[in-house]
């Protein structure tokens, strides 16, 4: 059969054109191996690289400066959103405060405390309010006449600022109940006056240091120097 001048007979001998050592080789019939093909191969340190000491500063740096980047480009924008302080009105009698760890995570970032006066709850009279001061006990202080109360429970604190808004609803509830007016129990202020009468610890007289007391603890010095000298003390 005649064949075109420019087409290769077919043969099952391979020309020397096609036979090349790469076509040829046996890494192409290997088994495939189990290494990991996305593993790094660490090389030695040979000078080239920072330690990890200068790796952990180089970091320091770069945080010191995302936060310089900050106070210098967005905290000025913060101005437009500035509203100018008003005092509470009478009508906004309790006073929450948070606790802030400036952007990191901390157990007690949850808690919440509600502070507010008996006397600004103008809704109660005066054996009301004195029922009041009876059922919150030792969170309220004679001094200041102020009731102190803190909730973390919850995880949120929104779910903490809405249970101590929640319990002081009950504790006005309950003082407005005419069915019981606490009449019979007396104030109980104890908690307080504990503080007041505790003694304070004060360095005592006889241990002050005087001049007699320094010439004795001399003589007595010298005397243990001269035993100790002489061999007759033993440490």
């Amino acid at each position: 059969m005649p064949t075109h001048p420019g087409t290769r007979p077919l043969t099952s001998t391979p020309t020397p054109s096609y036979d090349h050592p790469i076509l040829f080789s046996k890494t192409l019939l290997s088994k495939p191996t189990d290494r990991d093909p996305n593993s790094i191969e660490e090389k030695d340190w040979e000078g080239d690289d920072f330690t990890s000491s200068g790796h952990s500063e180089l970091l320091r740096h770069r945080e010191a400066r995302s936060y310089a980047r900050l106070a210098m480009y967005e905290m000025p924008l913060l101005s437009k959103l500035s509203k100018p302080f008003r005092p509470p009105s009478r009508s906004a009698v309790l006073r929450f405060r948070y606790t802030t760890y400036l952007g990191e995570s901390h157990p007690a970032e949850k808690k919440v405390v509600v502070e507010f006066a008996p006397c600004d709850l103008v809704d109660l009279t005066g054996a009301q309010r004195g029922k009041l001061i009876k059922l919150v006990g030792t969170r309220f202080d004679p001094r200041s006449g102020i009731v102190k109360i803190s909730c973390e429970m919850f995880e949120l604190q929104a779910q903490n600022k809405r249970y101590l808004s929640d319990l002081v609803d009950r504790l006005i509830s309950e003082a407005k109940d005419e069915s019981d007016d606490f009449g019979d129990i007396p104030f109980n202020f104890r908690h307080y006056t504990a503080k007041l009468g505790r003694p304070k610890a004060r360095f005592p007289k006889a241990w002050r240091m005087n001049e007699e007391r320094m010439a004795r603890l001399k003589e007595e010095r010298a005397v243990f120097a001269k035993l100790f000298e002489r061999g007759g003390v033993t440490v």
